[in-house]
């Protein structure tokens, strides 16, 4: 069964045709997907995304509070989320974010770690594992996880950071999400680095709406898919010099054990 680790089926963008995007994931050999939280009015609608699906796509949540939406809640939105993960197969998208100007600002910035650093210790208390957002501040994010370590891990979606960064996570329990970066050009470093790695470091994803694989992008297309998996299995399959159907079940292996699936 190949499963999108990090998928926003529930975006505005798939209002339109949510159940022909499904077919067309189905189509392309893509069983199912992880929906990740990302503020608190979405995960109250996430139980219709659920109970809307075709019983064939296989789709699990998270619930978290994305570091960027911290900003608009008080600290008291924490104890709405907590009772929101009896059914979560993980707590997220959770992190922390210093890209662009907002997330400059003094406040913004603390509030990103208190929340962060709070739904850590829901995690552990839930003994679930996280889905990490991190852009811009792979050092402090790792000294975070040293400083709360988890028992059950998670995954750092869409990774970028350096080799360093890679072997920290590891070592706090963390696989790497992978997705349409590595089908850049300008990607060396990153498919340097999985090159390294053990093929049990890594999942796959398509951060769908968003991170469109770089050939559909020069075709015109601007919306991703969870059908568009297949894309970065074929890449990882290049990049490793490994079957699809090898890369498909390294992937699947790892997100089992990490979501306990």
């Amino acid at each position: 069964m190949l499963i999108d680790s990090h998928c926003h089926l529930d975006a505005p963008e798939f209002a339109a045709d949510r159940l022909a995007v499904v077919q067309r994931a189905l189509a392309a050999g893509v069983n199912g997907a992880i929906v990740p939280g990302w503020r608190l009015d979405q995960l109250l609608r996430i139980g219709e995304l659920l109970t809307w699906c075709p019983a064939a796509f296989h789709l699990r949540y998270a619930a978290g509070i994305h570091p960027l939406y911290v900003q608009e809640l008080s600290p008291a939105a924490l104890e709405q989320l907590e009772p929101m993960l009896c059914n979560a197969v993980a707590v997220g998208e959770i992190g922390l974010d210093r890209f662009g100007c907002k997330a400059q600002e003094p406040e913004h910035w603390r509030r990103q770690q208190l929340f962060f650093r709070e739904q850590l210790a829901m995690a552990r208390r839930a003994q679930l594992p996280v889905l990490i957002h991190v852009r811009r501040c792979y050092p402090e994010l790792i000294r975070v996880l040293q400083q709360q370590p988890l028992q059950r891990g998670g995954i750092v979606h869409a990774f970028n950071g350096s080799e360093r960064d890679a072997c920290a996570l590891l070592e706090a329990g963390f696989v790497l999400g992978i997705g349409s970066l590595i089908t850049q050009p300008s990607a060396q470093r990153l498919q340097q680095l999985l090159r390294r790695l053990p093929e049990h470091a890594w999942v796959l994803e398509t951060d769908a709406p968003d991170m469109l694989p770089h050939s559909l992008w020069c075709q015109g297309v601007r919306r991703n898919e969870p059908a568009q998996l297949a894309v970065i299995v074929r890449a990882v399959s290049r990049c490793l010099a490994l079957s699809e159907s090898d890369v498909q079940q390294c992937h699947t292996r790892t997100l089992g054990r990490i979501l306990q699936l």
